[in-house]
């Protein structure tokens, strides 16, 4: 038995089950909110699948190192729950990558990002990533000709694929995650040199969720995909750290979400209960 794959995969379990929960209040509460961030409710629901997932994910690797020797006939069950979750992953980078883009033009751009708003519609912008997350298992089965043969001490997706998937995955993810914190540089930058108006507390909470996205991007996927290349496993059972990393950071991302939406809603029925108070006044006045 290893206790830091037990403890590691808990973690995971627990955060994972907070973040499907959270992910569904947010969804719910969709028709409070604009149009300007549909996209994010979009990611809302991919999330949700993530972490129900993960739940899963996580559950077999407590599992699995607790016994080890009665599941092992089992083992391939890693293969098909983590590949499912990376699928969705994968999905997810490409929406991240998309809103990245559409906050860079909103900010840049704005008369021209008004006027072809249509061009970041969230559906079309769903089937894209959806259709890049689904290149993965034709990858890891087709190109990279998986034998589904891994160490019988591996409790991860990470530890089970072969080299060349690896390869691919790294490559593709250290690529999108490149143009997101760069976009997400210029945004920054756009917001820090513009004067402290109500355009610029406009853009700032428009674009508040953006730069949360990349915040816990860059310590939920890429430090786990730097831990994967220079840290050595020397434990018996190789647990998913880089997996429950970022179950972790989807459960920070979600509380984060929830409090700049409720925070933007009640900034909003604020303004509108103060407005409705001058209109009653005016009529009084006018009678």
């Amino acid at each position: 038995m290893n206790i830091s794959a037990v403890v590691v995969s808990s973690i995971g379990v627990v955060s994972a089950v907070f973040t499907s929960g959270m992910n569904i209040f947010l969804f719910r509460n969709y028709k409070k909110e604009k149009d300007d961030i549909l996209i994010f409710y979009c990611r809302f629901v991919v999330d949700f699948l993530v972490s129900f997932l993960y739940t899963f994910y996580f559950l077999f690797a407590v599992f699995y190192s607790l016994f080890t020797e009665n599941l092992f006939e089992y083992h391939s069950f890693i293969i098909y729950i983590g590949l499912s979750c990376s699928n969705l992953k994968a999905t997810r980078s490409i929406m991240n990558l998309s809103n990245s883009m559409e906050r860079v033009m909103a900010v840049y751009a704005p008369i021209f990002f008004h006027n072809h708003k249509h061009i970041f519609s969230p559906f079309p912008i769903l089937a894209i990533a959806a259709s890049f997350g689904l290149t993965e298992p034709i990858v890891l089965f087709g190109f990279c000709r998986y034998d589904s043969i891994f160490p019988k001490t591996c409790a991860g997706i990470g530890c089970a694929v072969n080299q060349c998937f690896l390869t691919y995955w790294n490559t593709h993810k250290l690529i999108i995650l490149a143009f997101i914190f760069s976009f997400t540089i210029l945004v920054c930058l756009k917001l820090f040199l513009m004067n402290r108006g109500n355009e610029s507390r406009q853009l700032s909470r428009a674009n508040r969720l953006a730069i949360i996205d990349a915040a816990i991007i860059f310590w939920s996927d890429f430090l786990p995909i730097v831990a994967r290349k220079y840290v050595v496993f020397t434990s018996q059972i190789v647990d998913p750290n880089g997996a429950v990393l970022q179950s972790v950071g989807l459960a920070i991302e979600s509380l984060l979400f929830y409090r700049a939406i409720s925070r933007k809603s009640s900034v909003q029925s604020s303004d509108s209960t103060i407005q409705m108070f001058h209109k009653t006044r005016v009529k009084i006045c006018t009678c």
